[in-house]
């Protein structure tokens, strides 16, 4: 199978952010089952897909797929089919496209969204007895370390961790704030450490607990490549609780900072509710992740198994009916 592949009007793939990243990865998974042409537009292909390029995309051949986002009216209405990242995404397309983005008069149904879901790069496992991953932890202080990486922007900053930051010191923990652009206050830059994208899994690795800022369930549908980079180094997550981050954690992962069950089994269905922005709930969770070892180190192993099949070569499997389904429009 010929597959066509563009993504906005970047003329090659490099790991320079998330959503080159993300493109970089899904390219490998389906090149595992087809012959990706990326941005070669003059042979004839079996599918076409495009992200970003709207006006690429309305001059190609059926049949064609659109990725979700951007929404472009018209694209929507052309694909032969809409690609998300979660299930939860496509559900929520099909069902009225009711996003807070998405102008209202646009809130349709469009029955042919599908969830490719997304890709995570096989260098990141888990990789903590490493002779560089020991170096990074060297460098980083060593004690029980924080990660949050990934770029800051308004809508994601991460207050709450940045205030717990002395308060976490005098408990022997390091908070390094691992993103090479953003909003960083005095704070998160006296904690700042620059890895390139090659040094991540090690970067990870070193860390014994990550911590992500809460984007809100509105944009947690899109999916997170940076919940699977850390899952799938069997590193524990705190993350928000959404539905899309159920379909990935499940319905009882016991580090959503949107519910944080006191009592010792944290596999209990019980939980009290948690506004991550209060610095003294989201402490206590840090606190139970610190005291419970063999639990962070039961989650990190579970991880790992829901993030390997993530991995380009099992993630083809699902590819394949899907980009077989729709070639067979085109011969249609």
């Amino acid at each position: 199978m010929n597959v066509f592949y563009q993504y906005a009007d970047v003329g090659k793939l490099t790991p320079k952010g998330g959503d080159l990243i993300n493109e970089m990865n899904f390219v490998d998974a389906l090149s595992k089952f087809s012959n990706v042409r990326y941005g070669l537009r003059r042979r004839r292909h079996d599918v076409y897909f495009v992200r970003g390029n709207a006006r690429l995309f309305l001059k190609l051949p059926h049949p064609k797929i659109w990725m979700a986002s951007p929404f472009v009216r018209v694209c929507y209405q052309e694909a032969d089919m809409i690609a998300t990242f979660t299930e939860e995404w496509a559900k929520r397309i099909r069902a009225g496209n009711d996003f807070e983005w998405i102008p209202e008069r646009d809130r349709k149904k469009y029955y042919n969204a599908r969830n490719i879901s997304q890709a995570v790069a096989d260098q990141f496992v888990p990789l903590r007895t490493h002779p560089v991953t020991q170096s990074i932890r060297e460098k980083m202080g060593g004690g029980f370390i924080i990660g949050h990486f990934g770029r800051i922007v308004r809508s994601n900053h991460p207050t709450a961790l940045v205030s717990l930051t002395d308060k976490l010191k005098k408990d022997g923990v390091k908070i390094i704030f691992g993103s090479g652009k953003g909003q960083l206050n005095s704070v998160m830059g006296q904690n700042k450490m620059h890895f390139k994208y090659d040094q991540m899994p090690y970067a990870i690795s070193a860390c014994d607990l990550i911590v992500l800022s809460n984007w809100g369930s509105e944009w947690d549908i899109c999916g997170s490549g940076k919940v699977l980079e850390a899952a799938a180094c069997g590193v524990p997550v705190i993350c928000g609780d959404s539905p899309a981050r159920r379909e990935f954690f499940g319905n009882n992962y016991p580090l959503f900072h949107s519910g944080f069950n006191k009592k010792e089994n944290l596999y209990s269905k019980t939980r009290v509710r948690v506004n991550f922005d209060d610095a003294d709930e989201l402490y206590k969770l840090i606190e139970h992740c610190i005291i419970n070892k063999e639990l962070m180190l039961k989650i990190g192993s579970e991880l790992v198994v829901r993030a390997n099949k993530h991995k380009p070569k099992q993630l083809a499997k699902k590819l394949k009916p899907i980009f077989d389904g729709i070639k067979q429009k085109g011969i249609s």
